[in-house]
């Protein structure tokens, strides 16, 4: 990403707040549903905690049209659930300065133990 930027240029990255969903082991996520017209869509969000460190993000989604019965879909994801101080310390490392944690795309202050997401905004820093 730091390639990608002229020095001086602004990345902004939205994740999860892995500090959070690890500390707590907290599997599920609220659920979600949409409605369009004639087709309703309900979102089952979940994680699956690996041995080795990892997550299983997993999308449980479920579909209907006109009334009739449900289809469901399941897509997974394995990811590595980076915490503040190993995104901040990648970012540092790639050159970026004025690094800039928030808990939502408000501006609200990071609080890991209660912020449902890490929102970052850093610097390129200039070539020395």
């Amino acid at each position: 990403m730091a390639a990608a930027l002229r020095p001086g240029g602004l990345l902004i990255v939205q994740n999860r707040n892995f500090d959070l969903v690890l500390s707590h082991a907290d599997r599920w996520m609220p659920p979600q549903a949409h409605r369009e017209e004639e087709s309703e869509w309900l979102f089952l969000r979940f994680y699956d905690f690996n041995p080795d460190g990892s997550l299983t993000f997993n999308v449980l989604t479920l579909q209907r049209q006109n009334g009739q019965d449900w289809q469901q879909h399941v897509a997974s994801t394995r990811l590595w659930p980076l915490q503040q101080d190993q995104v901040v310390s990648a970012l540092q490392i790639a050159g970026f300065d004025l690094i800039q944690c928030y808990g939502d795309m408000q501006e609200k202050p990071f609080q890991p133990a209660t912020s449902p997401n890490l929102i970052m905004v850093a610097r390129r820093g200039k070539p020395g």
